[in-house]
Formats: structure tokens, sequence, C-alpha cells
């Protein structure tokens, strides 16, 4: 992670120090024109990235064109021209250059693959103007769909429908099984796998279906596999028909009248079985089993507690198995009537029992990680001869590491340009959304992205970052940087807020204290004090006793930044309390440009001593 929250920062740093460069450049009579667009494109067809300008009367042939793509924080120059000479080719990419005179600089690239997918910067210089574009292009590979037309099933069994979904990219993608009459079919019946990556970058997944025939309202039912995923404009849609037929059952004649005989003969005997049967039957009350019950939000390395309830079955007739499933593709990863254990972990160490009269809940704890993301589990509970089957699939979440705005400049300027850049570092999964707001209604426009980029632990990092005047009107102004991700609970974001001061932010300066709350004679204490929520970063901090400075045993953290741009950092002073500095006054002073005097705290240790 280290890697890439430098590369985040280089980033950054790159961005801040190009933005004061084009505006040294504007404030030169320069013109300078920006923006900054994502584009969606189907993988295997030509993209073209638009980049136009504006040619002046006079030197159209002086003109600097560059086409520059960003990977995983890796730059790469595609197209270079200077003065009407090509310096830079790269193949399979190209640019029309009859065209450059005529204020078309747009990119073309052949044949897309899932590789191109990028972040693709345009720049123009016809002197004194300078042109720039930023074009997110985000690529998708239509999935292909296997699903069989028609599919039988006897009275009495069950089938497993099966959807194929191969050769899909990006890898988010969502599968719902429906019936014809709209209903969505229970959860437990359906295991969806983990999409598995293919040898060209895209994806496959099988997603399965148990049908029973008792469960079928009519002889014919359709169910239907639908599918959202990026490269589908409108939900996409593939049916099958189950039918239900009844075993055929061959008519015996000579079976018949020996039945008969043998009833007559016995008819007493079969009577009382008979009754013992029904009896047997109709109190044999099937139980009930409680779909598995999981967290709202289930967070990676934090214990995960699922739970199955059944209800109407002695202790002694009742057993339950978990099980972790290692994917639902494998034609191992359903649970049959033949064998129940293929494929999968035995999960039982792990698992616990509270039973109260006929009502058991049986419970297993698990510490999940991002690999167990889409993973399915299974609860089977044995009662006689029954064996019923709960099905559940966990998603796992990793909340932001780090959320931080930072500015440039630190402290803003009346009159100058103001970039603001938020910061999102180690969260999972990759989908999430950045809103930049004005006192907390108004949009701010325009706003880079650039992310999300993954690590090697599959955490993800971004950062994004918007530009404003500052004017009098916009001192005390609060920008706001809205994130929301699925991590989050309810309403499902969290906001970072950053506070325009163009004369910089006094600290808060807290009350002293001691570690520990009672120090003896004799015994090393320390003397804390924090400072937050400054800007700019450097403060002086003295302490003095009795009005004399101390040099010996006095130290200061770093400032650090916190979400919201301003600076806190921590003052110690180490002692060991002696009866002569007992009854001495403590005082730190802490010194700050945006003061208008210094602040004082004073401290002594005779309330605190048990002499």
């Amino acid at each position: 992670m280290a890697g890439t929250t430098s590369t985040i920062r280089q980033l950054c740093a790159f961005t801040v120090v190009l933005h004061i460069s084009l505006m040294h450049f504007h404030s030169a009579g320069a013109a300078l024109h920006s923006s900054v667009d994502t584009q969606h494109g189907l993988v295997g067809t030509a993209v073209t990235l638009g980049c136009s300008y504006t040619l002046p009367s006079t030197h159209a042939e002086n003109i600097d064109v560059w086409w520059k793509v960003s990977k995983n924080g890796v730059s790469e120059t595609l197209f270079a021209s200077q003065n009407d000479a090509v310096t830079k080719r790269t193949r399979g990419f190209s640019v029309d250059e009859a065209r450059l005179l005529k204020g078309d600089a747009s990119l073309h690239v052949e044949n897309t693959t899932i590789s191109d997918e990028g972040v693709y910067s345009c720049g123009v210089i016809i002197q004194p103007d300078q042109y720039d574009r930023t074009v997110h292009l985000k690529l998708s590979a239509r999935p292909l769909v296997s699903l069989p037309e028609l599919v039988t099933v006897m009275t009495g069994e069950e089938k497993t429908l099966r959807c194929d979904i191969t050769k899909f990219y990006p890898e988010q993608l969502k599968v719902t099984w429906k019936t014809e009459a709209g209903t969505e079919s229970a959860q437990w019946d359906v295991c969806t796998g983990v999409p598995v990556p293919n040898s060209d970058g895209t994806f496959s997944v099988s997603s399965r279906i148990t049908v029973k025939a008792e469960r079928l309202k009519s002889d014919v039912t359709l169910y239907e596999c639908q599918i959202q995923h990026r490269s589908f404009s409108e939900l996409y849609r593939q049916s099958v028909s189950v039918t239900v037929e009844a075993p055929v059952q061959p008519y015996n004649t000579l079976a018949l009248i020996a039945g008969t005989v043998i009833s007559s003969v016995f008819f007493t005997v079969l009577a009382i079985g008979g009754a013992v049967m029904v009896y047997r039957h109709l109190h044999a009350v099937p139980p009930t089993v409680s779909d598995i019950v999981k967290p709202d939000i289930i967070y990676a390395k934090t214990p995960t507690k699922l739970s199955c309830t059944v209800r109407g079955v002695q202790p002694k007739h009742l057993k339950i198995q978990w099980y972790k499933k290692p994917t639902c593709n494998s034609g191992a990863a359903g649970i049959t009537e033949t064998d129940p254990l293929i494929g999968m972990e035995d999960l039982q160490d792990l698992t616990q029992l509270e039973s109260e009269e006929n009502v058991h809940i049986s419970t297993i704890t698990l510490k999940l990680t991002v690999d167990d993301d889409n993973r399915g589990y299974c609860c089977v509970v044995h009662c006689g001869n029954r064996k019923i089957i709960r099905n559940t699939t966990v998603r796992i979440q990793v909340p932001p590491d780090l959320l931080q705005i930072s500015s440039q400049p630190q402290i803003p300027k009346l009159g100058q340009p103001l970039v603001l850049c938020c910061r999102i570092e180690k969260f999972y999964p990759e989908d999430v959304r950045l809103e930049w707001h004005r006192q907390g209604t108004e949009l701010l426009q325009p706003a880079t992205q650039f992310g999300p980029f993954s690590d090697h632990e599959k955490m993800y990092s971004l950062w994004s970052k918007t530009e404003l005047m500052v004017a009098s009107v916009a001192i005390g102004t609060v920008c706001t940087c809205r994130v929301y991700h699925s991590s989050f609970p309810a309403p499902f974001y969290k906001d970072v807020p950053y506070h325009i001061n163009t004369d910089g932010q006094p600290p808060n300066v807290a009350f002293i204290k001691c570690d520990p709350l009672q120090p003896q004679l004799g015994t090393e204490c320390t003397l804390n004090l924090c400072v937050k929520d400054f800007c700019p970063d450097p403060v002086t901090i003295t302490w003095f006793q009795d009005g004399e400075k101390i040099s010996d045993g006095a130290f200061d953290s770093p400032a650090s930044l916190n979400v919201n741009g301003l600076y806190s950092m921590w003052t110690f002073l180490k002692l060991t309390p002696s009866k002569q500095n007992l009854s001495s006054a403590f005082k730190c002073v802490v010194e700050h440009s945006a003061q208008t005097e210094p602040e004082e705290r004073q401290f002594t240790l005779a309330h605190l001593m048990k002499v």
C-alpha cells in the first residue's frame, strides 16, 4: 500500500504544480481551455477520443499536440507533434494529421482491448493559447449468456438450471432469477459463483437455481435469468421454460390380482398397520428452518456471525452442519441429494448451538477477508430422514483507511485560484462515487478523479480534485467532498469538510493532562497537551517552570494533517516529581501566525499528588 499511497501523493503534487504553472501562463495573457470527461466503449470496437481547439487567424502551423495515457500511475506518450512534425507514434493509436490545421486532434484507438482502459490526456499549445482535455476511457465487454430453452422436471423431483455468463468486463455483474409472474426466486434456491478471470482479462461466472416440481404452480413455468452489467444499456433477460411431467406407471394385472388376494387374507393386519402409519404421518410435522441471518454490512477482519434457526424438533433428532463453498462455478459447488459434501469445506469446529425446548439456533463465527467476497456458505439441517438446506452469499466491505482534504496553496489567497484535493485510501470494493459541494448544496464543477488504483492487498485508493476562485464572499465557505461507498452505514456516505479561511486557522489548545493521572514522588510522569485544528502547520510551543524556560524533557510530535485540511499535534514534558517541584507552576505557551496573541495553559502537580 505504501507504493500506491506514494503514487497518489505524487499525482496530487504533480497536478497542483501543473495547475500553478498553467495559472502563471494564464496570468501572462494566455487563454487556458480545459475539460474533463468520461467516455465508454465496447471491447473490440474502435473508439475516438475528441480533442478540439480554435485556430488563430495567423501562424496556425505552429501547433504542439500530444496525447498521453495514464494507467496505475504510469504515464505513456502515444502521439506527439511539434510544429507540424510528428515526433512520436504508438501502434494502434492514430491522429489524423491533416485535421490538426482544422482544429481537430482526436485520437483514434483501433480494435480496443481491456488493456486500453485508462486516463487519456490531450494537450494543444498554439501560442499564446493552450488547450487540454482529460478523458477517462472505460471499456466494457458484453457477456455471452448460455441457458437452455426447455427443461423437464418429473413430479416429486428437482432440477438445477444453469445460466453460464462468459467473456464479460468489468468484473462487477449482478444476476437475478425471476419467474414469469415477476417475483424474485427465494435466495436460498440460487447459487451464483465468484467471477473467474480469463486469460484475456475478461471474466466468467455461472449462476444456478434449484427448481422443485412441487413448488411450480402450473405445468409450464418460465424462469428468467436477468443480468445487470455496465455493457448493457438496460436489464438483459434470457428465459427457460420448465415443464412438469408425471412419471409413467405401468399397469400390472397379475400384481393387482395378487395384491387383492393378499389384502383379503390379511385385511385386519393391514388395517391396523395402516392406522399406525397414518397416525405417525399426521404427527410427524416437519421442522421449520429460517433463512441464514447475517449482518447488513460485513467488514473484513471483523468477527462475523451467521445464524440459522430451527423450530419444531427435539434436540436428539437434530443435526446441523455448516459448509464453506470454494466456488459455485464448478459442478461440485452445489449440494446434491447423493453427496452433499462434494467440494465443500466442513466448518463444524466453528459452530455453536443454543437450544431451548424445540427451538434451536445454530451460529457460526467467521473472520473474513476480501478473498471471501461473494463466497457462498451453506447450513444443512438433518432431522430424521429429512434434509433441509439454506444458502447465503457474503459481500465483504472495507471502509477507507484515510479520508483527507489538502489544498494548494495551503492558505487561500483572495482573488487567487484554490485547488482542493481529496484522498481516499485502502477501501474495498472498488465502486465509489465522489461529489464536491459548496455550503452543503451547490455542486462544484468541474471535478477530476484519478483511480481507483488497486494494490497487492486488493485494496483501492483514489483522489479527486476541484478548483475555485477565492472571492471575498467565499471566505468562511465550507467545501465538502462527499464520498459514497457501500462500507458506510445509512445514509451510505461520509462528508469531508474544508473551511476557506484566508487568515489561517488559530489552534484549538486543550488543557494540560498528566500521565499517570495520579503521579508519585520519585516516579517519572508526562504532562501532555493537544494542539489541534490549525493552519498553516508551523507552530511554536514553549514549556516553562515557575517562569523559567524548560529545555530538557520537552518534545513535540510532528504536525499531522486532519481530514478537514487542518493540522493537529501533541506536546509533551517528561519529569520526575520531587518535593521541591511539587508546588511548581508549569506553563505551556502556544504561538501561531493566525493568533492575535499567544495562548497559555498552566498546571500544578500538588492537587494530584499523594504525599
